[in-house]
């Protein structure tokens, strides 16, 4: 099928080198937590995981739509294999999901671009793919109520005893919520299975690879 035909080409993002270097590096300067919605060093991350979460809330609208069970799945963020940069960019999604609860609370209104761009890039690939698609508005809806109800959570996974912790009785990723986020490194390589995994914001060493953010709204 051509290029623009495949679902999966509308929902590759890439990320600015500036803000993969910003992640590495605890720095306050280059990311600030009043800011963290709209820094420049945080776009692709931001986009990546209100993406992730609009994409789980549209999956789990066609699973009711066809009368099946509605399912929980994972998104991962892995940029870096130091356990001080996981502890940073932990804190970040932190801040970033803190500052997207807050405003669906008390200005829902103010997500309405992320949620636009989130909104067009998975509209186009679930059409691509001639799937069910829920309004706008319905949409909008949907992502605000998830955010309100706190029900994305993150997992900050890098070391052994973490993942065994984390691990349900198939040695999979136990999913808690609908919507769960793990940041990590290299631990997520090791044949790690995770269920339902439809995002990743993923970078290797810049000297070698390009770096990339991406959400998927498919299993």
């Amino acid at each position: 099928a051509p290029q623009e035909e495949d679902p999966r080409s509308y929902l590759y993002i890439e990320v600015k080198r500036d803000e993969q270097d910003a992640l590495r590096r605890p720095d306050q300067r280059r990311i600030r937590k009043e800011r963290v919605l709209d820094s420049p060093n945080t776009v692709g991350l931001v986009r990546a995981v209100v993406t992730f979460v609009l994409a789980v809330c549209i999956r789990r609208w066609q699973q009711a739509d066809a009368g099946e069970k509605k399912r929980k799945y994972a998104m991962v963020i892995h940029n870096d294999t130091q356990k001080a940069a996981h502890a940073w960019q932990d804190q970040i999604v932190e801040w970033v999901l803190e500052a997207a609860m807050d405003a669906a609370t008390n200005h829902p209104k103010s997500l309405s671009p992320l949620f636009d761009a989130a909104y067009t890039d998975l509209k186009a690939s679930v059409e691509a793919d001639r799937g069910r698609m829920p309004s706008s508005n319905d949409a909008f809806a949907m992502f605000i109520e998830a955010l309100q109800d706190e029900d994305v959570t993150r997992e900050k996974v890098n070391s052994d005893n973490q993942v065994m912790a984390l691990l349900d009785e198939r040695s999979e990723l136990r999913l808690r919520t609908s919507f769960n986020i793990f940041v990590g490194g290299s631990i997520l390589d090791r044949g790690i299975t995770i269920p339902n995994l439809i995002a990743f914001y993923y970078g290797r060493n810049p000297k070698t690879m390009q770096e990339i953010g991406r959400a998927s709204c498919r299993e």
